[in-house]
């Protein structure tokens, strides 16, 4: 085995391997933080997991989000660094002025967040999805960069405690018994 892969070679692709992580949330996203693919545990812990949302947009702008609660503070804080992360290591287009300029223009919050100096990107951390099917769940995330051109990151979720294993179980089986025999 060598450490390089070309595409093409028989390498899985990041959306194939998210398919076959059944018992943790994985997430793929692309630079602009739009998700390319997520796993069926994914979609089934927040809406804003489902593939053509862009975690950004959803943090900032769904008017069932309340910033105040929980974990969101930091939450949106990270997306928008990491929003800024991808802009500063890449080269400016279209769709990072109309993400940036649609928040801009509709989310005090996010121009307040977006103008703050510095905005560090973590690694890893915590985050609490409220109101899921098997209720309130605290998962740990890992970010991994997924190695190419594309600035594509790799969200992971995992469980700290019983608790959180407990739910993630749960949702897996509401996720399972909600697919189409």
């Amino acid at each position: 085995m060598t450490g390089t892969a070309n595409p093409g070679d028989g390498a899985e692709r990041p959306q194939s391997l998210l398919s076959s992580w059944s018992d943790v949330p994985a997430v793929l996203i692309d630079r602009h933080l739009t998700v390319v693919e997520s796993n069926r545990l994914a979609k089934a812990l927040t809406p804003g997991f489902v593939p053509g949302v862009n975690l950004v947009r959803f943090a900032f702008l769904d008017p069932e989000l309340d910033l105040e609660v929980g974990l969101w503070g930091p939450i949106t804080r990270q997306l928008a660094g990491m929003l800024k992360e991808a802009l500063e290591e890449g080269d400016e287009d279209a769709a990072f002025h109309e993400v940036i300029g649609e928040l801009s223009a509709r989310s005090r919050a996010f121009s307040v967040t977006w103008a703050e100096e510095p905005l560090p990107v973590r690694r890893t951390g915590r985050a609490i999805f409220l109101g899921t099917t098997a209720g309130d769940v605290e998962l740990r995330y890992t970010l991994f960069r997924v190695p190419g051109e594309g600035q594509e990151t790799v969200i992971v979720l995992g469980s700290g405690d019983s608790s959180s294993r407990s739910a993630l179980r749960a949702l897996g089986e509401t996720a399972d018994s909600d697919r189409p025999a």
